[in-house]
């Protein structure tokens, strides 16, 4: 089979189309030749652009009651990541 390249225009569109068809993914995938892996890709894609935009990046923080924080300006957040990656960041005066 041929490969097509597509636009993330063309995708939209396919998205659309499929939304309309009442059929299922692998349906429509076959019929517009498709693979449904490339039709998800590109749906998960175009729709978490459209997220980006319209979330703010930056999310504040503040501690709780009860934390062990000694003034309200200090913070400490710690995260434990794959492959046993810690990430530590703290804030003090």
């Amino acid at each position: 089979m041929k490969k097509t390249r597509r636009t993330p225009h063309q995708w939209q569109q396919l998205i659309s189309d499929w939304q309309h068809s009442g059929q299922t993914v692998a349906e429509f995938c076959q019929s517009q030749h498709v693979t449904p892996s490339s039709f998800y890709l590109w749906r998960k894609r175009l729709d978490t652009d459209v997220s980006e935009t319209t979330l703010s990046p930056w999310i504040a923080l503040s501690s709780s009651p009860g934390t062990d924080v000694v003034s309200g300006n200090d913070w400490q957040l710690e995260l434990s990541l794959p492959g046993g990656v810690i990430l530590r960041m703290k804030q003090g005066q």
